[in-house]
């Protein structure tokens, strides 16, 4: 059950190349005393996941709420918001490690970013949550978080907001640095090829 579960949801995700979703369950259950799949179970698991989610694509739009989703990400790029989609395993790696996704010689204003488990939660149904925040810090120049900044921090979070909107993502944020901004979408992101 829980070989054919994850299977599921990390093809859902639709950011891993079959082999690659194979070996990480295989990784996972050879961990697990309490798991019990054979390579081959999990081989056929995640086959199965993956051929009725390609039958599932042919029914999408030929544009997806994940596609509008990664164009916001990349005017925000553009705009000197560094926006990166299905970023480290966790909200605190994601700002502990977001500076240093900055390209070499370049200043960004702030950041966004949602990470793995946004990303299997939004898969799952759920919606997608955006972590933001400003750059800046004790040397203003600086590409790492500024810490103690709610108004730099919520300057940001507009930004990001307008982005989705300009897309046409329905999004919901109280305007507060303490919360996360929430896009309700359908999570059709298409397989690797």
């Amino acid at each position: 059950m829980y070989v054919e579960e994850q299977a599921r949801l990390q093809v859902a995700a639709g950011y891993d190349a079959m082999a690659e979703i194979v070996a990480s369950l295989i990784e996972a259950v050879d961990e697990d005393d309490e798991l019990d799949a054979t390579t081959d179970e999990v081989t056929a698991a995640v086959r199965s996941a993956w051929q009725e989610r390609l039958a599932e694509q042919e029914s999408w739009p030929a544009e997806t709420d994940v596609d509008r989703l990664l164009r916001a990400f990349a005017a925000l790029d553009r705009d000197g918001v560094l926006a990166r989609d299905h970023f480290t395993c966790c909200q605190r790696c994601g700002h502990d490690e977001i500076g240093g996704a900055v390209p070499a010689g370049q200043r960004r204003d702030g950041y966004t970013f949602f990470h793995q488990q946004d990303t299997e939660r939004a898969a799952s149904g759920g919606p997608l949550y955006l972590a933001y925040g400003a750059f800046g810090g004790p040397d203003l120049a600086s590409n790492h978080p500024a810490g103690d900044d709610p108004a730099g921090d919520e300057a940001i979070g507009r930004r990001v907001v307008k982005a989705l909107e300009a897309e046409r993502l329905s999004v919901e944020w109280d305007g507060t640095s303490a919360s996360r901004i929430a896009v309700h979408l359908a999570w059709h992101r298409r397989l690797p090829a």
